[in-house]
């Protein structure tokens, strides 16, 4: 295991500097962002940075996140990683696991992790090392959930708060919740399989800057979309 980093990673290729950074358990955890905007002007050069098999697989994934985001968050990570590990980024190998989780056997073995999230036009990469970290994102729908949605995501408590909140509060409330149980299923703190229903979220109704408790955090991207990022530590 190498040793635990005080100055932040960056891109090397863009020089973009996480967005975000906290200190979680005495290690520190950084956040990017990348819109589509970006994404379309970094396109021809991101394109160069990604492997032909990755562009194929991206151009065959759900239309709802664009092409260009897929290839400029992809580029993006590996010259990310490929600073953190000291390493050609387009030599770095991805892995998939069965439940789809990507990871890079050679990161997984220098202690860093990371957790990728999109929406149709915001990318979020999460990185820590020394732990394991999960990142999401959600768009705030204009309509509530369905009751079906419901029934299958929420715990007892926050029932009770959901029937409680105003009723144009409550598709905030839910997408609050639901980036938070995506996010703490990610990093490994909720078992193998991804049952919302099973999963007390942490923090309430979010602000507009930034709100956190220990090991979570939730804030809010950019108008209408919601973000929230956990990290799980093994015992020592």
């Amino acid at each position: 295991m190498t040793s635990l980093i005080e100055t932040p990673p960056f891109d090397p290729l863009t020089g973009v500097a996480p967005e975000k950074h906290w200190i979680v358990g005495g290690r520190s955890v950084w956040c990017w962002t990348i819109n589509l905007d970006q994404a379309r002007s970094e396109f021809d050069a991101a394109r160069a940075r990604v492997t032909s098999g990755e562009l194929r697989r991206f151009n065959q994934l759900r239309p709802e996140n664009p092409f260009q985001l897929r290839v400029a968050t992809r580029a993006r990570l590996r010259s990310i990683l490929g600073s953190c590990l000291n390493q050609e980024p387009l030599l770095i190998n991805f892995e998939v696991t069965k439940p789809g989780r990507p990871f890079v056997p050679q990161a997984t073995a220098n202690s860093w992790d990371f957790s990728l999230s999109y929406s149709p036009e915001l990318a979020i990469i999460g990185l820590v090392q020394g732990g394991r970290i999960g990142a999401d994102i959600q768009a705030i729908p204009d309509e509530a959930p369905s009751p079906e949605l419901l029934s299958l995501a929420l715990t007892r408590r926050e029932w009770l708060l959901y029937d409680a909140a105003l009723i144009e509060d409550r598709s905030r409330l839910f997408t609050s919740w639901w980036v938070q149980k995506e996010a703490l299923f990610k990093a490994g703190r909720c078992g193998e399989e991804f049952r919302p229903g099973e999963i007390e979220s942490l923090l309430g109704h979010p602000s507009q800057d930034e709100c956190r408790e220990s090991d979570i955090s939730l804030w809010e991207m950019r108008p209408g979309v919601l973000a929230s990022c956990s990290v799980g530590f093994s015992p020592a």
